[in-house]
């Protein structure tokens, strides 16, 4: 889980520096404005298995359709 919070997964700058430090890690040239990625709600609560004590989906998180 990297000791975090799983929706933090849903903040842009979160995500981009976590990203960027795995490409600079990889010795990879990391792009002038950081490495870019999208997400949905939807996307963060795909295969997120249900925990005692969490926080139940929020309603504008509808899920996929089969």
């Amino acid at each position: 889980t990297g000791g975090h919070n799983h929706l933090n997964w849903g903040n842009d700058d979160f995500r981009k520096t976590v990203l960027n430090a795995i490409v600079w890690a990889a010795k990879a040239k990391v792009p002038e404005g950081g490495v870019t990625s999208k997400i949905t709600e939807d996307d963060l609560y795909d295969n997120l298995d249900p925990k005692r004590g969490q926080k139940p989906r929020p309603k504008s998180a509808k899920p996929k359709k089969k």
